[in-house]
C-alpha cells in the first residue's frame, strides 16, 4: 500500500484500480500523486482494509476503504466533497491544484446559454470535424461536453473537471501540471480549440492567389 498525505495532496491524489492501464486510459496528469493497493503476495487477495478507517475520517473511504461513494466512482473519476444534488448549473468546479484560472474561465463559458444550450442538446455532433489538421479530432469538444453534463445534470453540488484537465494537458502542454496560469490563455485556447473542432469546412476549396503586377516607370532626363 502506498500511503501519502490525503488531507494536504486529496486533490492532487488518483486513484488507480486497474494496473493494466495505460497512462492515457487511467487518464494521469502530469505531477500527479498515484495510490493504489497492492495484493497480498501469499494470498493473492487485497489486505482486509488496512487503512479503511482513516480513509472514511479523510472523506475517502466506504466499507472497503475506496468504495465508489467517495466519489472515485463517479463521471469525474474524483472525490467529491458534496455530492447532495443540486439545482442545474448550480456546481461547483473543485480545485486540482492551482486550477482556479482553469476553473473560472469554465464556469463563465458554462454560463453562456446560447452556447451551453448548443452543446446540452447535442447540435454540436453534426459539425464535430474529425479530419481538421488544426483541431483535435472532436477530443477536446467531447471533454468539454462531458464536463458540461455534469455541471447541469444536477446530481451533486460540485464536481472535480480532472478529465478536462486531462484532455487540456494533451492538446496544450503549457496547462501541465499544478502551476498557476492565465485565465484568458486558457480560454481562447478553449474557443479556439472548440471553433476548430466544429470547423464546418471539411475540404477548403482551392482559391489561387493573385500575384500583383509591378510596374516600373522609367524617365528620361534630358
Amino acid at each position: 500500500m502506498v500511503v501519502v498525505s490525503l488531507h494536504t495532496r486529496r486533490n492532487k491524489i488518483k486513484l488507480l484500480t486497474d494496473m493494466t492501464d495505460t497512462l492515457d486510459e487511467a487518464q494521469i496528469i502530469d505531477n500527479q500523486l498515484v495510490l493504489f493497493e497492492e495484493k497480498d503476495p501469499a494470498t493473492g487477495k487485497f489486505p482486509e482494509d488496512t487503512y479503511g478507517s482513516s480513509y472514511r475520517a479523510s472523506g475517502y473511504g466506504s466499507s472497503s476503504g475506496y468504495g465508489s461513494s467517495s466519489g472515485y466512482g463517479s463521471s469525474s473519476g474524483y472525490y467529491s466533497r458534496y455530492s447532495e444534488p443540486s439545482d442545474p448549473g448550480v456546481c461547483g468546479l473543485q480545485n486540482l491544484g492551482n486550477t482556479c484560472f482553469m476553473n473560472s474561465a469554465l464556469q463563465c463559458l458554462s454560463n453562456t446559454a446560447p452556447l451551453t444550450n448548443f452543446f446540452l442538446r447535442g447540435t454540436y455532433k453534426d459539425d464535430v470535424n474529425e479530419v481538421n489538421p488544426l483541431g483535435t479530432k472532436g477530443e477536446l469538444v467531447e471533454a468539454y461536453t462531458g464536463l458540461l453534463r455534469e455541471i447541469w445534470s444536477g446530481s451533486a453540488r460540485s464536481t472535480a473537471p480532472r478529465s478536462f484537465k486531462y484532455k487540456l494537458e494533451r492538446f496544450a502542454p503549457q496547462f501541465s501540471g499544478y502551476q498557476q496560469h492565465d485565465s484568458q490563455e486558457l480560454l481562447g485556447f478553449l474557443l479556439d480549440g472548440i471553433h476548430e473542432d466544429l470547423n464546418r469546412i471539411k475540404q477548403k476549396p482551392y482559391v489561387e492567389v493573385c500575384r500583383a503586377s509591378t510596374v516600373v516607370f522609367l524617365s528620361t532626363v534630358g
